[in-house]
């Protein structure tokens, strides 16, 4: 690396390559219920699992150069765009800060494990979109 502004694009390219993979294997079948709830279950196990990258991706991808902002904002939109209701940016939204704030708060020697807290904000998700839960 010869500077933070190249170590800052790895960081952040390779984080949100590997999101968006797991994301589109996460969404791959299924209605959009188990889609979703899949989607977000991944998302939110990443976040309580690679804490510090995501702290740095969530924190720091503004600082970087143009054109390189651009590409991992443009993965994030990929989120958005991928479910359909009233208000698919304001649900995505709502369901990625949930999923980031993992990354302040989730400890592994905690009350949940990770795979409980991913399990939960799944059904979180499905609430947030509209699903009527049973």
């Amino acid at each position: 690396m010869r500077s933070k502004q190249d170590l800052l694009r790895a960081i952040v390219d390779e984080t949100t390559a590997t999101v968006l993979e797991e994301f589109h294997r996460a969404t791959a079948d299924g209605d959009w219920e188990t889609r979703l709830r899949e989607a977000t279950r991944v998302y939110a196990y990443r976040h309580a699992t690679h804490r510090r990258e995501a702290l740095v991706v969530n924190r720091d991808t503004d600082s970087l150069d143009e054109p390189h902002r651009s590409h991992p904002q443009n993965r994030r939109r990929e989120h958005e765009h991928a479910f359909r209701v009233d208000s698919p940016a304001l649900a995505s939204f709502a369901t990625r800060e949930m999923c980031v704030s993992i990354a302040r708060w989730f400890r592994e020697d905690g009350k949940l494990s990770a795979a409980d807290v991913a399990e939960q904000y799944g059904g979180y998700a499905l609430s947030i979109a509209g699903a009527h839960l049973s």
